[in-house]
């Protein structure tokens, strides 16, 4: 397990990324372990059955991702793009989202 405190995380998040990558990165706050950074592809979490579709399902529905790019996250079949209205379609289900 490596370790890195805050100010680092803030000062170069990328180094903390890339260390999770190979082994889980326990965040310190002031001497006090305060997050733990796993790499999901180290811990072969993101290859589970049904991760990449909950991932895509939670981030959509936070906001965080669109449709389009939670389908692609998820594998799924791409939106659908109405051409006269800020619309998509989602093929699988048939329902409409506002963009």
């Amino acid at each position: 397990m490596k370790t890195v405190n805050v100010s680092g995380l803030k000062n170069n998040p990328g180094a903390a990324l890339q260390m999770a990558h190979g082994d889980m990165v326990l965040v310190m706050n002031q001497s006090v372990p305060d997050a733990l950074m796993i790499g999901l592809k180290s811990a072969k979490i993101i290859g589970m059955p049904g991760v990449h579709k909950a991932l895509a399902t939670d981030l959509f529905n936070e906001g965080n991702l669109s449709l389009a790019r939670s389908a692609k996250l998820a594998d799924m079949p791409q939106p659908i793009s109405h051409p006269r209205c800020s619309m998509q379609c989602n093929p699988m289900t048939h329902r409409t989202f506002t963009a």
